[in-house]
């Protein structure tokens, strides 16, 4: 059994001191997580928003896409980052996570104990919890621009649930119907969470070519 108990790694990072987190870590701290621990000190430093301490743990060899906290909901560091929509530093965390080899389109693991997990890629978790007014567009297109996969069907990739409150936001619609690699008719059709105007632009953008022009 893994427990919640804190190393002084962990407590550490909680206080937000990069000086003792880089102590520590030069005298054989565990930079990822410790056998014993459900959660990892980079995915304490992505919940604390501390932008510093998550570039220093990377610095030191912290895996960006380990699965932690697993006993409740099983995250990686990206999607981690992609759900906590309260983030003040959370462009900078994500931008961070990617140019240091975090997978834009890594789900947990399956595993039979996780079946409550919702199995999401980071950009599908973004568009979830983010908040109405402040969707970062800058964040869609990284996560994209960084290979992350768009699809308007069913899978972990899928968007088609989660643009409700955002139907309004033509320039997200249009940038993920640009990106998408699949649109299947029938299930946007059945997708109860779009108005009729959202599925025609959709309609509109799978059956249209995308000019060739820079």
């Amino acid at each position: 059994r893994k427990f919640r108990q804190r190393n002084a790694l962990i407590l550490t990072v909680e206080s937000k001191r990069c000086d003792i987190i880089e102590i520590l870590l030069v005298h054989g701290g565990f930079v990822n997580k410790h056998p014993d621990l459900c959660n990892s000190p980079l995915e304490l430093a992505i919940r604390k928003d501390h932008i510093d301490a998550v570039k220093l743990l990377i610095a030191f060899g912290a895996n960006t896409n380990e699965e932690t906290n697993e006993d409740v909901e099983c995250v990686t560091p990206l999607i981690l980052a992609c759900q906590l929509s309260n983030l003040k530093n959370q462009y900078s965390i994500i931008k961070c996570l990617l140019e240091n080899d975090a997978e834009p389109n890594q789900s947990v693991s399956f595993n039979p104990q996780h079946q409550h997990i919702p199995y999401r890629t980071p950009l599908v978790a973004y568009i979830k919890h983010a908040y109405d007014r402040r969707l970062d567009m800058r964040i869609v297109r990284l996560l994209i621009g960084y290979g992350a996969r768009v699809s308007f069907s069913r899978g972990r990739d899928s968007v088609l649930r989660f643009l409700r409150r955002f139907q309004s936001n033509i320039n997200l619609i249009e940038l993920l119907c640009d990106a998408a690699y699949v649109f299947h008719p029938s299930y946007i059709a059945e997708c109860t969470e779009l108005d009729e105007k959202t599925k025609l632009k959709i309609y509109q953008c799978a059956t249209t070519p995308c000019s060739l022009k820079n």
